[in-house]
């Protein structure tokens, strides 16, 4: 996995020879080491604070237990992540758990989205 450290240095060449104001991160395990992820949005706000335009951010979550926090989705806010896409994969319990290996409740989906919403991340369901 790279670190925080390294992403910050690659979007600091972007920042300072692209355009860019948006970037996503095609990773769907952002959130499954919350140390890891809480260092990488804490190097993200500080990163923005220092440019005259912040930049904002896009990822994939994945749902599960441990991903129901309100701290990540608090550090995803202070981050300027404005989005997150979410893949449900199937509204079945029994078809995620058991043929998908995708071991989360439809309870944990929904306390995952509610929380997304209250820290004004936009949604994308991808089914």
């Amino acid at each position: 996995m790279r670190s925080p450290q390294n992403i910050l240095q690659e979007i600091s060449f972007l920042y300072a020879n692209y355009p860019y104001r948006r970037i996503y991160f095609e990773v769907e395990t952002i959130a499954l080491n919350k140390t890891w992820m809480m260092e990488l949005c804490s190097q993200l706000a500080t990163f923005n604070a220092t440019i005259p335009r912040s930049i904002s951010y896009g990822c994939n979550f994945h749902v599960s237990p441990q991903s129901v926090d309100e701290d990540l989705f608090i550090a995803l806010e202070q981050a300027n992540f404005s989005r997150i896409n979410i893949g449900l994969e199937s509204g079945s319990e029994r078809i995620r758990r058991d043929v998908l290996r995708r071991n989360y409740s439809n309870n944990d989906f929904l306390k995952v989205v509610s929380l997304a919403r209250k820290h004004g991340l936009r949604l994308m369901y991808l089914i």
